[in-house]
């Protein structure tokens, strides 16, 4: 989004396509809950898979009420490499499925396997309902927000393009700093030669006297 309001008739559309993913979600998650508690193999996966839709839920949403109010969200822009945190996140968030169509893929020996398939279905039809394929054009950040969501059920992903700041752009780069001038280097002296003549025997080889 080039950080002007969209037009009314796309600002009008922003309330009602979350509404409508909100419904969407909550359907994708009641399927998972009804069919994962009774696999032991999947039950643990229920929490973090709903976490995780809820969080993009919650993102588009406020998205939207942005755009409806006729707030220009930021522009999307290139990742900065964060620093890492001391407090690790649980187990259970890591081991998140990453498989594309993981949902359908895990259940295709489920009895409800069908209702997954549908689902992909449905969020194509949200999606390509009149004018949301402009208001998401418009504004990039929301298919950062929904591209996780069509992996995970084994639809293409839609490229973002990410803008750099403006000020990576406008201010030149800092100039370098010169080489410091090498060191002179003074010739060591010589060291004395060590003798080792018998004659004169070393005092600390000396024996001991009686």
């Amino acid at each position: 989004m080039n950080g002007e309001p969209l037009p009314p008739h796309l600002r009008a559309l922003a309330a009602p396509t979350a509404t409508a993913l909100t419904a969407f979600i909550a359907s994708v998650i009641a399927l998972i809950a009804h069919a994962f508690v009774k696999y032991p193999t999947l039950v643990l996966h229920i929490i973090p898979i709903c976490t995780r839709l809820r969080r993009a839920e919650i993102r588009f949403a406020r998205l939207m009420a942005r755009v409806a109010a006729g707030i220009a969200p930021r522009p999307s822009r290139a990742a900065s490499p964060r620093p890492a945190s001391p407090r690790r996140a649980p187990r259970a968030l890591l081991n998140l499925p990453r498989r594309r169509a993981w949902l359908l893929h895990i259940m295709q020996p489920h009895p409800l396997r069908h209702e997954a398939a549908i689902a992909g279905t449905r969020f194509e039809y949200l999606l390509a309902q009149p004018g949301v394929a402009d208001l998401l054009a418009a504004v990039p950040r929301a298919h950062r927000i929904l591209n996780p969501l069509r992996h995970f059920l084994g639809l293409p992903r839609v490229p973002v393009p990410r803008i750099r700041p403006a000020c990576a752009e406008t201010e030149p780069p800092a100039p370098c700093a010169p080489p410091a001038p090498p060191r002179a280097r003074h010739p060591r002296p010589a060291r004395p030669a060590i003798r080792t003549d018998a004659a004169t025997p070393d005092p600390h080889l000396s024996p001991k006297p009686a």
